[in-house]
């Protein structure tokens, strides 16, 4: 199972350099675990509000900015079962 990279210089050259980040210019990343049904109404929620966001690894993350450049993920990843089949390789 490849769980795959995020890369915001790739996705979002532009956004790239926070200049605008609370944290010196570095962009914060946070990641929250959800539901599949909480990624798609996110994404949803996101459309509607004509906010940029962007799916990942198979429709399996979510990743937005805030108004400070701060990186979100919503991942429905099951991180144990991927660990343990990392683990068994």
């Amino acid at each position: 199972m490849s769980l795959g990279r995020f890369n915001a210089r790739r996705h979002w050259p532009h956004r790239t350099g926070c200049r605008g980040s609370r944290e010196n210019g570095i962009a914060v990343h946070i990641a929250f675990a959800v539901s599949k049904a909480t990624l798609l109404e996110s994404a949803e929620k996101l459309k509607q509000m004509n906010l940029e966001f962007f799916l990942a690894r198979s429709d399996t993350a979510l990743y937005f900015f805030d108004y400070d450049n701060h990186i979100f993920e919503l991942d429905t990843t099951d991180l144990d079962g991927a660990l343990g089949e990392l683990a068994g390789m």
